[in-house]
């Protein structure tokens, strides 16, 4: 099944900083620009049974620091690097 993408400008200034990815139906992948600098700084991910998973840069280097862990919308796990 073909990989579609949506996306969004939620701060209407004419460029998408919302990248929803689906396989078929089901969203498998959010990324977004939080900070509206051009740079994907949030990652969240679904798995088929319940999981997700949100990676997050917070000092905006590129890179993620924090890790969240989630099954069935309950949060399990949380590192920060």
């Amino acid at each position: 099944m073909a990989e579609e993408i949506k996306q969004e400008d939620k701060n209407n200034d004419g460029r998408p900083d919302l990248w929803i990815y689906y396989e078929g139906e089901r969203p498998i992948k959010i990324e977004s620009d939080r900070n509206y600098d051009g740079k994907i700084d949030m990652w969240v991910f679904y798995g088929e049974k319940g999981e997700k998973r949100i990676e997050t840069d917070l000092n905006f280097d590129g890179r993620p620091d924090m890790y969240s862990y989630y099954v069935y919308s309950q949060r399990v796990r949380m590192e920060i690097d």
